[in-house]
């Protein structure tokens, strides 16, 4: 509701402006955003297969992002930045092969990053409006905190709870965290609108693919949806 607003307030500005609004654009600009970041774990990962297992997840965070950019022509252009969406949480109550409850609470705690370059192709729509597509890489951080809250004393070991169901070894991997880099592709999608001679407004869509590994960090997916703010010096 609030992006709505901003951007209905800016579209009455915008169309009240200056002639000079249209006069050749500053080819190098950097910018900033905030949004939305969603979070899908791999369930295999996860063992989102035990059976009767009690889940509470948080798969939704607020992202931020910093980035510059430069128009080699007024179709194509390329950006570089970084993003940081916030923390995630996974916890599972798991049982025993057979349905009877362990007692024991894994949490995981999964904060994740990225470091991200693509090509931008932009199509303008009138002098004010453009849509655009981004095809890029990124190099996804992701750290993955484990917990184990124990009811019973002393612990159930992970192997013996989950080792016939999670097809990762990350249950096992409760006394420590684990750092994962993975470099994938990045995607993203959206549409611009000058707000002055030198600033303009975009909502965007960006896919940053997977992040983590099987074994340690356990696997996830990100995208987000965010309003950012561009700056032509």
């Amino acid at each position: 509701m609030k992006i709505t607003k901003i951007w209905a307030t800016t579209f009455i500005l915008a169309t009240n402006l200056p002639v000079e609004i249209h006069a050749e654009d500053s080819k190098f600009y950097v910018g900033a955003g905030i949004g939305n970041s969603s979070l899908s774990f791999n369930s295999s990962d996860f063992g989102t297969q035990l059976p009767d297992a009690v889940r509470d997840t948080k798969t939704q965070d607020t992202a931020y992002k910093f980035f510059a950019g430069y128009d080699f022509t007024k179709t194509f252009g390329a950006e570089f930045g970084y993003a940081d969406f916030g923390s995630f949480n996974y916890r599972v109550n798991p049982t025993y092969p057979g349905g009877s409850p362990t007692g024991d609470l894994y949490s995981f705690r999964y904060r994740a990053a990225s470091l991200f370059a693509d090509g931008k192709a932009t199509m303008t729509v009138s002098g004010l409006f453009s849509v655009y597509g981004k095809l890029g890489l990124d190099l996804n951080r992701v750290q993955s905190t484990p917990f184990v809250h124990n009811i019973n004393m002393p612990p159930i070991p992970p192997e013996v709870v989950v080792g016939n169901y999670a097809s990762s070894s990350i249950f096992s991997s409760t006394q420590g965290g684990d750092t994962s880099y993975r470099l994938n592709r990045l995607i993203g999608a959206g549409a611009e609108m000058k707000a002055s001679v030198r600033t303009s407004l975009r909502l965007e869509f960006e896919d940053y693919g997977e992040f983590g590994n099987q074994n340690n960090t356990g696997r996830a997916r990100i995208s987000t949806v965010s309003f950012d703010l561009i700056y032509r010096p």
